[in-house]
């Protein structure tokens, strides 16, 4: 490698470095986001991540009509059972 490939290469070193910091405390306040929503609205986690993550993917639309086909099999499989 030439001494300006090497440099160039720790530079992209240090920017990926610098990166990942960002996303770890991207995911930090995240983390402390839901736990907010748990403790102040009484959700659960999980529940608030899929239905925030479907938001910010423009997918709140598909992802609740995903939800709700689920929950209509459920009950299917539910009264089913209870009917046996």
């Amino acid at each position: 490698m030439t001494p300006d490939q090497t440099e160039k290469l720790k530079g992209l070193i240090a920017e990926y470095s610098d990166s990942l910091a960002r996303s770890d405390a991207e995911r930090e306040l995240q983390g402390a986001i839901a736990d907010r929503a748990q403790k102040e609205l009484m959700l659960e986690k999980k529940h608030f991540c899929a239905v925030a993550k479907a938001h910010s993917k423009g997918d709140l639309q598909r992802q609740r009509q995903a939800a709700i086909d689920q929950a209509d099999l459920f009950e299917i499989v539910v009264y089913h059972e209870e009917g046996e």
